[in-house]
């Protein structure tokens, strides 16, 4: 199974109209992320290796068609497929093999006197959930995305088991009394509400900046809001 064979074919009928529609494609892809680097890396991967480049594009499109991905996961992938091609000098994907993914995230290992809450094991698996997923579709296109088969290259590569659950210590954790001396002393009511937000909602940061006004709803009488669905 050569897939990456097949875009360099694609590639090489028309170079010029398949380069312009692959930019049109990125830009497409990358319109709506929080900063033009992804749009950036994609093109310069383009420069260099015109196949991968559309193979990342051509997954985040499945991605986009099959479970409507998020924007933050959008680039998460484009950022960890990119890298990944830059790690090995754009060897193509479908050549990649078992020890090549495993020099990759091996790399992201740090020593404890660096790192001693390993937080670099959280980096590593979500990694690697997100290169199991990919090479599964690269290998496996046209099956049901719920019924891929995990690839050769992937077989054995695993999740790291961590002995901490929670990479935060107890005193990285703020008091109420903490609160109340931050809120009461912050000068930016956008500040404010974001603190006050995140305290109440425990919401990631990206989901509480992509709100709306309309998605908050003020109960005055009861001096709280709720999310609306």
């Amino acid at each position: 199974m050569n897939l990456q064979g097949n875009s360099n074919s694609q590639l090489c009928e028309n170079p010029r109209e398949s380069l312009i529609d692959l930019e049109r494609k990125i830009d497409s892809i990358t319109k709506t992320l929080s900063r033009p680097y992804f749009n950036k890396i994609l093109k310069d991967l383009l420069k260099s290796n015109p196949a991968n480049a559309k193979t990342i594009v051509d997954y985040i499109l499945t991605e986009q068609t099959e479970i409507n991905i998020k924007d933050s996961t959008k680039e998460s992938k484009i950022k960890t497929l990119v890298w990944l091609s830059n790690f090995h000098e754009n060897k193509s994907f479908i050549k990649l093999t078992k020890q090549d993914i495993l020099e990759y995230l091996n790399n992201l290992r740090k020593p404890i006197l660096e790192d001693p809450s390993n937080k670099w094991i959280g980096t590593y698996n979500g990694r690697q959930i997100m290169l199991s997923k990919f090479f599964k579709w690269l290998y496996y296109p046209y099956e049901d995305y719920r019924k891929r088969s995990i690839p050769i290259c992937m077989q054995g590569i695993r999740k790291l088991p961590r002995k901490e659950k929670t990479s935060y210590k107890p005193s990285d954790i703020w008091e109420a009394r903490e609160h109340v001396v931050f809120l009461k002393y912050c000068p930016y009511k956008r500040d404010r509400c974001y603190h006050s937000l995140a305290r109440d909602m425990s919401a990631r940061p990206h989901e509480i900046l992509n709100l709306k006004f309309k998605d908050i709803k003020f109960n005055i009488l009861m001096k709280e809001f709720n999310m609306q669905k």
